[in-house]
């Protein structure tokens, strides 16, 4: 009965690894990438990247019609009979000719041009500082695939461990100095070491999704990270934490502040009139005459009132925004290096000794227990010692790469 119980167990075990083995082949290749390249991927693919740059042609397109002048010459013709007169009763065909400009006075056409030229400014920081936030979102989706193939890498080695320790349970079994217990034990943690490989490659597996879309690449493609989580957190002690002055978002909304102010003149400029200059050429019973025109608009009641105060109120809204985004940026900045100098330094310190100290640890007891100097049950206790331990150590690798994305994207500076 014991047997048969331990028969099962094994079965599942081995049915539970086919199945992993199955989601970690993949209908598709995985194409190797670096965080380097993913950086470079999203600048030339990201969708969100491409629409934040398509407004700056936008924008761009505004100064064109900006720079134009706003009206258009005019013309103006007409023709019609005179009747006779008393002093005769000959009918005559006047008819006048006549063209007129107007012009604007006042500033607002350059007032139209700087506000143009700042928004065309502004959207251009705008995306600038959606690449900020790309680059952002794509590496922290890149840590996140680096974190779980840790994880599954971790699995795998226990899920070793598992087989070999259920190797020598058995062996025990045959010869006698153990008890079915022991193998019963070591099948069912074999099974969980499965369980946690298999959960592990299924977070993988969209993790892989995530980066994909964050990229711009095609659904099915699949990526396999060059990088360790190591490498990449690990490297925040080499990098610069050098200033790059104003964050884009920041130099965005001053130039909405521009703009603004540029609205307000414009306001301003429509108390001022406009002229229309031109002129006319009649024909009147046979006779020409020739006159030059000016008209003079008169702004009594529409002056820009209700432009200049919403004008005003926009710049007064964009100051406000202006320094809440200033003091987030630089609040963003101060956290994110006093993350990287935390964590950076324990992450360093602590793995220079895991790997080492972890495997000789597994190794002793596992020579121990083969001995029969060690209970099975210390066995296992040690193994969950071990696991954990990996796990707070990938979890800090995490941490690390992760503050360490965080900084750049505070700095808006992408090494």
């Amino acid at each position: 009965m014991r047997s048969c119980h331990i028969r099962l167990l094994l079965g599942a075990g081995l049915a539970l690894g086919s199945v992993s083995a199955h989601a970690d082949g993949g209908p598709s290749p995985e194409a190797e990438i670096t965080f380097e390249q993913v950086l470079d991927t999203v600048r030339e693919r990201s969708p969100d990247l491409q629409s934040a740059r398509a407004r700056i042609d936008e924008a761009h397109g505004r100064i064109v019609d900006a720079t134009t002048w706003h009206y258009n010459p005019e013309l103006e013709a007409a023709v019609g009979p005179r009747f006779g007169s008393a002093a005769s009763d000959e009918e005559f065909l006047d008819w006048s000719v006549g063209a007129r400009q107007r012009f604007e006075l006042g500033g607002k056409r350059s007032a139209r041009i700087d506000g143009a030229t700042a928004r065309a400014e502004a959207a251009t920081m705008r995306a600038a500082d959606a690449e900020r936030i790309a680059l952002h979102d794509a590496a922290t989706a890149y840590v996140e695939l680096l974190y779980w193939q840790h994880r599954s890498e971790l699995a795998q080695r226990r899920v070793d461990l598992g087989e070999d320790l259920a190797r020598i349970a058995r062996r025990r079994v045959e010869l006698g100095a153990a008890g079915g217990i022991e193998e019963s034990l070591a099948a069912v943690a074999l099974l969980g070491a499965q369980a946690e490989a298999a959960q592990a490659l299924s977070v993988r597996a969209q993790a892989q999704t995530r980066l994909t879309a964050f990229m711009g690449s095609p659904a099915e493609t699949r990526y396999a990270p060059r990088d360790t989580l190591a490498s990449v957190a690990l490297a925040v002690a080499t990098e610069a934490s050098a200033e790059a002055g104003e964050r884009a978002d920041v130099r965005a909304l001053r130039a909405e502040e521009r703009g603004a102010d540029a609205d307000v003149a414009a306001a301003r400029a429509a108390r001022v009139p406009d002229i229309a200059v031109g002129a006319v050429y009649d024909r009147e019973e046979k006779q020409d005459i020739v006159r030059a025109t000016i008209g003079i608009e008169l702004p009594l009641f529409a002056r820009g009132q209700g432009s200049a105060a919403v004008a005003a109120a926009r710049r007064q809204r964009l100051r406000f925004a202006t320094a809440a985004t200033e003091r987030r940026a630089s609040a963003e900045s101060v956290a994110a290096d006093a993350a990287v100098a935390v964590l950076s330094d324990a992450a360093q310190r602590i793995d220079r000794k895991q790997g080492e100290l972890l495997g000789q640890t597994l190794a002793m007891v596992r020579a121990s227990y083969e001995a029969g100097d060690t209970p099975f049950a210390e066995v296992l206790a040690v193994r969950r010692e071990v696991a954990a331990a990996e796990l707070d150590h990938a979890s800090l690798l995490r941490a690390t790469a992760a503050a360490r994305i965080d900084r750049m994207a505070a700095k808006g500076t992408w090494k």
